[in-house]
């Protein structure tokens, strides 16, 4: 069983049990200084106190495994946080130890999370938005979609359907091997000559995560008549480069080395969606992100034509029913 003792302290001291400042990246109550390092360590993303007139008593520790990053983090303050960036390919387990914290599925519905409790979100594959008390501590994994997408094909000989990707679970407090897994880490990588097993921990943490993240949604592992094609996967990579240019369903096809019909069917049966579907959700993610980071002078127009939307009115009645909001609306809180 885990040590939460420990876990609330992890990062604090070092192996002989005496506080150590080698781990801490910032303790602060300037959140332009706080979100250097959580920019960092996490991805880019904002951060809005929950009340008026208060300030933050943050730390944040963190340590390296490969391609994870473990991170002890507090703001001490209730905050609201979201448009996490997309662009950096990474995902995160959020462990809570202390409080509280509301992750958000829609606008209505939300997943609460308290002690020892988890939850998965890949920033890379969907939106994220959470809520955390003000007593609130985590503990946390950020990981590499890349990484955990190679290593689920090598644990299951197959890819991973899009749907457990976009999957936004929780999991805990009564499976508590996760836990006793970060708890080891932990102990081991803040043990002198720790570099000979980084690969076995990044790799354990990974393997742990998929099972966690397969129970969580439904997915069975031992089931590949779940798990999608490589042909559906090809398709999906030549979209995920060739979105901007729109390609047809013809060129999609061609790329896949299938018939359209094949390819159109195999979306169906693996990812519920259509390849064009697929497609105009790429396009449509393009679009936000660029108006949210594109230089003041650019223009909706001009973004909506670079990805392909020739018909402004059309477009803006599709990008508000996704996104809740006109483009203008989001181009002018980037501004």
């Amino acid at each position: 069983m885990a040590d939460y003792h420990y876990l609330r302290s992890a990062l604090l001291f070092d192996e002989t049990g005496a506080a150590t400042s080698n781990h801490e990246l910032v303790k602060s109550s300037d959140f332009d200084e706080i979100r250097l390092w959580s920019d960092k360590v996490y991805m880019p993303y904002t951060v809005d106190p929950i009340g008026k007139n208060i300030r933050p008593n943050s730390s944040l520790h963190a340590l390296e495994i490969g391609s994870m990053k473990i991170s002890r983090f507090r703001y001490g303050i209730p905050v609201h946080l979201h448009d996490f960036s997309s662009d950096t390919g990474v995902g995160m387990v959020l462990t809570t130890l202390q409080g509280y914290a509301r992750h958000w599925q829609n606008a209505s519905n939300y997943t609460e999370t308290a002690r020892g409790e988890s939850f998965i979100v890949d920033n890379s594959r969907v939106e994220y938005t959470g809520d955390f008390n003000p007593d609130h501590l985590q503990l946390n994994v950020t990981f590499s979609h890349a990484y955990i997408e190679e290593l689920f094909r090598k644990i299951t000989g197959q890819c991973a359907p899009e749907d457990l990707w976009q999957a936004r679970v929780k999991f805990g407090p009564g499976n508590t091997s996760w836990a006793s897994l970060l708890e080891y880490a932990i102990r081991m990588m803040t043990a002198p000559h720790n570099a000979l097993i980084k690969s076995h921990l990044e790799e354990s943490l990974g393997t742990n995560l998929i099972m966690q993240w397969a129970a969580a949604s439904g997915f069975d592992l031992n089931n590949s008549a779940g798990i999608a094609p490589s042909y559906v996967v090809k398709a999906e990579r030549y979209l995920q480069h060739n979105a901007q240019r729109a390609p047809t369903m013809s060129e999609l096809a061609a790329s896949a080395g299938v018939s359209g019909r094949a390819l159109h069917n195999a979306f169906k049966k693996y990812r519920n969606t259509t390849p064009m579907k697929y497609l105009r959700e790429l396009r449509l993610q393009g679009v936000k992100s660029e108006l949210q980071q594109a230089p003041g002078h650019v223009t909706v127009a001009e973004i909506a034509y670079g990805w392909g939307f020739s018909c402004l009115g059309r477009f803006a009645s599709v990008y508000k029913c996704r996104f809740g909001e006109l483009p203008s609306s989001t181009r002018r809180r980037a501004d």
